[in-house]
């Protein structure tokens, strides 16, 4: 009985993660003649990526305040009137 031949995968790059996975051969390591990316290290790209996540939190930190603090509010009108 011959063995049965697996099928090769191939990986393709579908631009569904976040790194750039063209340069990764088989194994998981850099191929040899890949070109190294220059990383922008400036305190300027810092601070936009920093202010830009703020802003993505405003939202949602406003939404969990006004709950906390109506639920506070809530709570304190309860006990004030059930003392």
């Amino acid at each position: 009985m011959a063995k049965k031949k697996k099928d090769k995968v191939v990986y393709v790059d579908d631009n569904r993660t976040i790194a750039d996975m063209s340069h990764v051969d088989r194994n998981g390591y850099r191929e040899k003649s890949a070109p190294k990316k220059k990383v922008d290290n400036s305190y300027a790209s810092k601070k936009d990526t920093f202010f830009t996540a703020m802003r993505m939190m405003v939202k949602p930190m406003l939404f969990v305040l006004i709950v906390l603090t109506a639920s506070f509010l809530l709570m304190y009108l309860w006990a004030s009137c059930a003392g």
